[in-house]
């Protein structure tokens, strides 16, 4: 299946969801949480080792009470332990934050999220009434996120989506200037 058809399926998922009554998206977040916390204690060493020291398992959390007992994982934790995070036999593509605090947080994205991700922008532009061929203007503060704009392939696929990338570190009062009018002659 490709990941066109995932995130077809995943849109549909999440326009049936919407409607659920609010214990039932309790019970699918429960369901989730409990997956995701035996995939972690099973596949990623961080964490394997984590409820070992922690004296815990996985069938030992049955509550919302339980789950946040679990300590919380920090920046710092994340610097020091990113290559343990990432869970045994998941494809996943380094990314980093943008570094404004002085120091990128490296992590990991895997497919599952990067499909959500997608599914859950293009929901959200949805529902404030953007319609897909609309341009877009998106003003951003790091240059690492930027990078795949300046390649030719990243300004062809722009074009083709109707995208302007702006660096904010990088734009001088002209610029600026000239953004606006742009944006004032595309109501």
């Amino acid at each position: 299946m490709t990941s066109a058809s995932f995130i077809k399926d995943k849109k549909s998922f999440a326009q049936e969801m919407q409607w659920w009554p609010r214990e039932r998206i309790l019970e699918w977040q429960w369901k989730r949480i409990k997956e995701l916390l035996e995939q972690a204690q099973i596949a990623e060493p961080y964490y394997r080792k984590l409820f070992l020291d922690l004296g815990i398992k996985t069938s030992d959390i049955h509550t919302w009470e339980d789950f946040a007992l679990l300590p919380i994982l920090t920046k710092e934790d994340i610097q020091k332990n990113s290559k343990n995070l990432l869970a045994k036999g998941i494809s996943a593509v380094e990314h980093r934050t943008g570094g404004s605090t002085g120091q990128p947080l490296r992590f990991y994205l895997d497919s599952d999220y990067r499909e959500w991700a997608h599914v859950s922008l293009s929901w959200g532009f949805r529902m404030c009434g953007f319609k897909g061929w609309e341009k877009q203007i998106f003003l951003w503060g790091s240059d690492y996120d930027a990078q795949p704009h300046k390649t030719l392939i990243g300004h062809m696929m722009d074009y083709i989506q109707n995208v302007r990338f702006i660096d904010a570190f990088r734009i001088n009062d002209q610029e600026l200037k000239e953004l606006a009018e742009e944006i004032n002659r595309h109501p």
